[in-house]
């Protein structure tokens, strides 16, 4: 089964992949919650070299891949989450980290969760936040 993960950041200010001047790293979080508004993990962002730093942690989720991506709005109510709206895409590239074309700024790779219902995600990304 594929699902997917998202985020809304309304609200953050991450600047990222540009210039920066000296001053502490940003950092934020968020609860992820299923349909129910059970927590099912946590997801953390700080801002490091090169970029931020996108770190998911999940338990009880469904064994196999799972979608991870930045929506465009701060705003995550179930059930059907919509109200994240589309992936943030300020450039207005193609869906995907493979398109040819540049992927969305939202777009992160896939989390894969284990047979114990647990996953555990990380990665670096360059694209500009703006919250």
């Amino acid at each position: 089964m594929f699902m997917k993960l998202s985020f809304g950041l309304a609200g953050l200010s991450f600047l990222v992949g540009c210039s920066m001047p000296a001053q502490p790293p940003v950092q934020a979080s968020a609860q992820l919650m299923d349909r129910t508004g059970k927590t099912v993990g946590t997801a953390t962002f700080r801002e490091a070299a090169g970029g931020v730093i996108v770190n998911v942690d999940v338990k009880g989720l469904s064994t196999g891949l799972h979608a991870v991506h930045v929506h465009a709005v701060g705003k995550c109510e179930g059930p059907a989450f919509t109200s994240a709206g589309g992936h943030f895409n300020p450039a207005q590239k193609r869906h995907g980290l493979k398109s040819p074309d540049g992927p969305h700024a939202g777009d992160l790779p896939n989390m894969y969760v284990a047979k114990d219902r647990s996953g555990r995600f990380e990665a670096l990304t360059d694209k500009c936040f703006y919250g």
